[in-house]
């Protein structure tokens, strides 16, 4: 017993090694589960690109005093918001005033003079009416009288040249802005026409798009259109396209006045604005996880074929003619409602067969409404 009992365990060693294997042999591996979609093939595509536009104002002024002299008062600063008409420098104006008094009391003379020569024509008219005096005289009169009234209209019209350098003196905001720099202190010597603030209009901003002929002649003036800065949007229409090209960018400038909502923007704030270009070439959108690396810069798809109750996969060489974040635009030999494997195609191998979970309007998937 002892020599026969290691051959019957070695017997059953072998046979349960065969049992094993012949087990394991008549193992059934199940198709692979996957999530498929119809081609939708469709006769163009439209490409949407971004174009910055810069914020402006539509008034900036450098406003400064009309005559020379000294600053005598700033009545505003740097930064503050100010409303048409208000006062915000003035010149000292005691030269000025001295003329212009001088000038008034002036006035006051010749008014007296020209009254004078008045009553003294009359007076003398009447005489030569009673013929106690001569024509001469009349006529002396009333040249006297003529040139007493055009001393009052001289001097009238230095009294308004005082009064208009008076008004030159002063610095009213031209519109309501804001003032965004200040160039000159109190008691600075400026000559004429010398900035003293800069005011920038805070309402009716604008926005300046360069774009190139093509993109610019897409739109009309009047048109309405739409404007984003991080989630925020803001509405607007084209007020001009221009008609010039700029020497360094060989761009358009198109101005697109902004609605009530420029209270949120300040000049100088980035806007996007999107393009929209048709492009006339058949094909279908696929996601981009439906691709798959292929040979000579060209991108595999991989299809579906029936085989009874599974389908396998066959490889189908497309070309990608245009790329977004989440969907490619490709064109091949395709067929429309072809059905196809939508992800996972890194799992798969051409030939294999696999099991379809379920349908996907991959048109809706493409643009962001996929159901299933």
């Amino acid at each position: 017993m002892a020599v026969v009992l290691p051959f019957i365990l070695l017997g059953g060693l072998l046979y349960a090694a065969g049992h094993g294997q012949q087990t394991e042999g008549e193992t059934v591996h199940q198709p692979m589960p996957v999530q498929a979609g119809h081609l939708q093939l469709q006769d163009s595509y439209e490409v949407e690109r971004l174009a910055l536009a810069k914020v402006e104002s539509p008034n900036l002024a450098q406003v400064g005093f009309e005559l020379s002299g000294k600053v005598k008062t700033l009545y505003r600063d740097e930064g503050e918001q100010v409303n048409a008409g208000e006062l915000l420098a003035q010149l000292d104006t005691a030269r000025i005033d001295a003329e212009l008094m001088q000038l008034k009391a002036s006035l006051e003379r010749t008014r007296a003079d020209a009254r004078l020569a008045a009553l003294t024509e009359q007076r003398v008219a009447q005489l030569v009416a009673r013929k106690l005096d001569s024509a001469q005289r009349l006529d002396e009169a009333k040249e006297a009288l003529a040139a007493a009234q055009a001393r009052v209209k001289e001097t009238e019209a230095g009294v308004a040249r005082l009064q208009v350098e008076l008004e030159k003196s002063r610095i009213l905001a031209p519109f309501s802005g804001t003032l965004t720099s200040r160039r000159v202190d109190e008691g600075t010597v400026v000559a004429a026409g010398t900035p003293v603030f800069t005011l920038q209009q805070a309402s009716g901003l604008e926005a300046r798009l360069a774009l190139g002929a093509q993109d610019a002649s897409a739109l009309t003036v009047g048109q309405k259109v739409t404007m984003y800065r991080q989630g925020e949007i803001f509405d607007g229409i084209v007020k001009s396209i221009g008609r010039h090209r700029a020497l360094d960018t060989r761009t358009l400038d198109v101005m697109v006045s902004l609605d009530d909502q420029s209270s949120l923007l300040v000049p100088g704030d980035l806007l996007e604005f999107k393009l929209h270009k048709k492009v006339n070439q058949r094909g279908a959108w696929v996601p981009r996880q439906a691709l798959s690396t292929g040979v000579r810069g060209l991108w595999n798809l991989y299809l579906l074929e029936q085989v009874e109750q599974n389908h396998r996969i066959r490889p189908q060489l497309v070309e990608v003619l245009h790329l977004e974040q989440d969907r490619a635009f490709v064109s091949g030999a395709l067929a429309d409602n072809t059905p196809l494997v939508l992800n996972g195609t890194q799992r798969l191998v051409p030939g294999q067969l696999v099991s379809v979970q379920g349908f996907t309007d991959v048109l809706a998937m493409t643009t962001g409404d996929g159901h299933e």
